[in-house]
């Protein structure tokens, strides 16, 4: 297909200069010269190119114009000649997007027995994912690991990314890269049949597992055929243009455009908060972790020194693993249950050890090294009892149930 004639003009400059271009070598940027570039023309950075919203849950927020207008603006629809009492679809599970994300949510939700509609503007497949060229990052190397995989990811994105998603995303990614392996995606190999992995821009470690340059096209290409095998329903061209809310203000469905027929349909997903079974195994466990990379380090009640524990049970049950500090667990689940007062919370745990779990301005607090809430092996009585950490006079050797 040829290009359209509006992109002649760009296409005419770029075949002009491409000589040159070819035998010039370009300066590296400084710092000041790279915060300039971004600042003039990149959309995230041009603040003359930004509106405060003015409605919906991030109203107040600063977005780019075209989004703010886009958000602000009146309904599409005739609300009020659409009957919600008599959907057009009915199913468990709703799932908008037919993309990466979209698709294997929507072979998750099967899998564990939910029925699945999955409606997608376009067709399925056709996404973002598809044009994806240089790999998918995963800590799957020896010398690699989740912890330093977050660290590259939360400097790569300028220390403003949510640390939560972040985290999921580190911890998840050498499940998904073995889970679509499995499904038959034939990532590069080397001569000893080990993932070839390649260093990926802001990275610090080769980590990126990719299909020659058609990664994001392959993926895809696997993932919808087993949508069509698995018989899940399919809703093509029909964008979603509203989403539909419960008596509690939870999204219980949407209303969906029929592009081809013109014609406006809606579907509602009946299944409750979590109808799918086990889909994930949480650990919490008494002593030093490593919440990043699934590792204990030191568990001197039970006697257990370094043991990748989240790495076995995933080769065991093959869903995802989390693993933390049984505090921590519990200050994160009291903390939830009374998150609508915004209150900084110190969550005691003291039975055979002592310790403890902070959250501080809405999120858990780690320290350092990750030892924050330890307590319990503080020393309060100079060369008093041997303790199992190797420590002397620990505070739970003295008032713990020992």
């Amino acid at each position: 297909m040829s290009y359209p004639s509006g992109m002649r003009t760009s296409v005419e400059k770029v075949e002009q200069t491409r000589k040159a271009r070819l035998n010039n070598e370009f300066p590296r940027l400084s710092v000041d010269d790279k915060a300039a570039l971004l600042r003039n023309h990149h959309p995230d950075f041009r603040e003359g190119d930004k509106l405060n919203l003015r409605c919906g849950v991030n109203k107040g927020e600063r977005v780019p114009k075209v989004l703010a207008e886009l958000i602000e603006s009146p309904s599409r629809l005739n609300l009020a000649s659409l009957d919600l009492t008599k959907p057009d679809y009915k199913t468990d599970v709703l799932v908008i997007g037919g993309g990466g994300g979209g698709v294997t949510a929507a072979l998750t939700a099967h899998e564990h027995g939910a029925k699945v509609i999955l409606a997608t503007k376009l067709r399925l497949g056709d996404s973002n994912t598809i044009m994806a060229e240089g790999g998918i990052a995963a800590a799957t190397l020896a010398e690699d690991s989740p912890a330093i995989h977050y660290i590259d990811t939360m400097a790569g994105g300028r220390f403003k990314n949510i640390p939560d998603v972040v985290e999921a995303l580190v911890n998840d990614a050498p499940f998904i890269v073995d889970w679509l392996t499995k499904l038959g995606v034939v990532f590069d190999r080397k001569a000893d049949a080990n993932y070839f992995t390649h260093m990926p821009a802001g990275h610090s470690r080769k980590r990126s597992h990719s299909i020659k340059d058609l990664t994001g096209l392959e993926i895809m290409r696997v993932l919808c055929d087993e949508v069509r095998n698995k018989g899940i329903e399919v809703l093509e061209f029909s964008p979603a243009v509203e989403l539909i809310l419960d008596a509690d203000g939870r999204c219980a469905g949407a209303v969906l455009e029929d592009l081809i027929r013109h014609q406006v349909h809606t579907a509602i997903a009946s299944a409750p908060v979590s109808p799918h079974g086990v889909v994930g195994v949480g650990v919490a466990l008494p002593g030093m972790v490593n919440h990043l990379s699934g590792r204990v380090h030191h568990l001197p009640n039970l006697h257990i020194g370094e043991w990748d524990i989240r790495a076995a049970l995933e080769r065991h049950f093959l869903i995802p693993v989390m693993v933390d500090n049984d505090a921590n667990c519990g200050a994160w689940s009291e903390f939830q249950k009374h998150r609508a007062a915004e209150i900084d919370l110190v969550f005691i745990n003291a039975g055979i050890g002592i310790g403890a779990g902070l959250v501080l301005d809405g999120r858990l607090h780690r320290g350092k090294d990750g030892l924050a809430g330890e307590f319990g092996h503080t020393t309060i009585v100079t060369d008093g009892r041997m303790c199992q950490c190797g420590n002397t006079g620990c505070w739970e050797q003295y008032g713990s149930e020992r």
